[in-house]
């Protein structure tokens, strides 16, 4: 299609671990997963399946040019929950080292099966689901050498790593 975005990460996403996991919080999911991983230091792939009790996203409303900053972007995003939704979550393990690259620690998304809601994940509540795990290997950046856009901005980068975090 002839969608553009000014970021994303992508894999080939082909799990090393996978396992089930019931009633739990986002944050007890992803310490077990961070168990799971084979380390902290590498970027992870990982995808979560099934019925959630809870799914709590934000939607980045789309803009056109002049764009404002992530940050402000985010600040302004509506928020929406839903109960009892099947679907899937996900998204990318960043290491700390790699910040700025990507938003270290998680960074996930959610579809329902139906395709009709999902966005950036706030947290939710697991009632059964599959996990999957893919440790990343390679790491490969590229950059928009053709954008003129890109390539002559003043980009402010002095509270950049914090905007990031508060973003994301």
């Amino acid at each position: 299609g002839d969608e553009l975005t000014p970021y994303a990460t992508v894999t080939k996403f082909v799990a090393d671990t996978s396992y089930e996991t019931k009633d739990k919080s986002s944050e007890a999911v992803f310490a077990e997963i961070k168990e799971k991983m084979l380390s902290e230091n590498l970027f992870s792939a990982v995808k979560i399946s099934g019925l959630f009790k809870k799914m709590h996203v934000r939607m980045m409303p789309a803009q056109e040019p002049p764009y404002t900053r992530l940050i402000d972007s985010a600040r302004r995003q509506p928020e929406q929950t839903e109960t009892y939704v099947k679907g899937s979550v996900v998204g990318f393990f960043t290491p700390e080292l790699f910040h700025g690259i990507g938003s270290a620690g998680f960074h996930v998304h959610f579809a329902n099966d139906d395709r009709n809601f999902g966005g950036h994940v706030l947290d939710f509540e697991v009632e059964d689901v599959k996990v999957e795990i893919q440790n990343i290997e390679t790491f490969e950046q590229h950059f928009p050498i053709q954008d003129k856009d890109f390539t002559k901005a003043n980009i402010d980068y002095k509270d950049i790593a914090d905007e990031i975090r508060e973003a994301e």
